[in-house]
């Protein structure tokens, strides 16, 4: 099966972000007061006025992966409620906040494009200068033998008119992609998007799935050993001889 999207073509995507408009949480609340009890509300004010207005908390954010708090807004909410103040949150108030919030998660615009290049100058897409798979970093052979054999990048760009101008050389981030089994896989990104997002829009796009996986590429370099697997039907993560689940890929 072949991915679906072109090279060297430009994409748009619009994707909500995991983040929560502030400055409209406050009118969201404000119209939120009747539909729940009074209690509940008092603890929605105080994470607002306590953790949300100031720096980049974590409430600013509609998903957190690790922590004690961790999860959906709501998950979490409703665990502070159970931790803090001893309330218990119902299905009915829960899908109440839920739907109240959605219409706030901020959202960006970007643009992409899948090419078969990596020439450009280290730190143009948001890498380290010192970058090993660029000048004289330990892997910058085999960023030459990774392309040679298939491999791909996904440079990401601001706007359409910076891609027009600076396409290739300059842009937001980038990652790198490859092919195997009939899967698409990407890793080591950098610049504005992290993999997560990255494999979303991918995915979106493409109208596949997408998941997180153990990744080694033979004779690369994938920080943490981690990348995203982009499928269509079903995912190429076996146990290994020693029942280790991961994708093993050779260039």
């Amino acid at each position: 099966m072949t991915f679906p999207l072109e090279k060297k073509k430009l994409y748009t995507v619009d994707m909500r972000n995991n983040r929560i408009n502030r400055q409209e949480m406050n009118w969201t609340l404000y119209n939120m007061r009747p539909k729940v009890d009074e209690p509940i509300y008092d603890a929605l004010r105080e994470i607002y006025r306590e953790k949300m207005r100031w720096g980049n908390s974590n409430w600013n954010r509609i998903l957190v992966e690790k922590g004690d708090y961790k999860g959906t807004w709501v998950k979490r909410f409703a665990k502070y409620l159970r931790d803090e103040k001893k309330i218990k949150l119902d299905n009915g108030t829960a899908g109440i906040i839920g739907d109240a919030i959605a219409p706030i998660i901020t959202e960006i615009r970007t643009f992409f494009e899948i090419d078969n290049y990596g020439g450009w100058q280290a730190g143009a897409f948001g890498e380290h200068l010192t970058s090993c798979y660029f000048g004289t970093g330990c892997y910058s052979n085999f960023r030459l033998k990774f392309l040679r054999k298939g491999g791909m990048s996904v440079l990401f760009y601001a706007s359409e008119e910076e891609w027009e101008k600076n396409r290739r050389r300059r842009g937001i981030g980038r990652c790198w992609l490859c092919y195997s089994g009939g899967n698409c896989y990407i890793f080591n990104a950098y610049g504005r998007y992290k993999l997560p997002v990255i494999a979303k829009m991918l995915a979106k796009e493409a109208g596949w799935q997408a998941k997180q996986v153990n990744l080694i590429i033979e004779d690369g370099f994938t920080n943490g050993g981690k990348g995203w697997e982009i499928y269509k039907d079903h995912s190429n993560v076996y146990p290994d001889q020693w029942g280790y689940k991961r994708v093993r890929i050779e260039m």
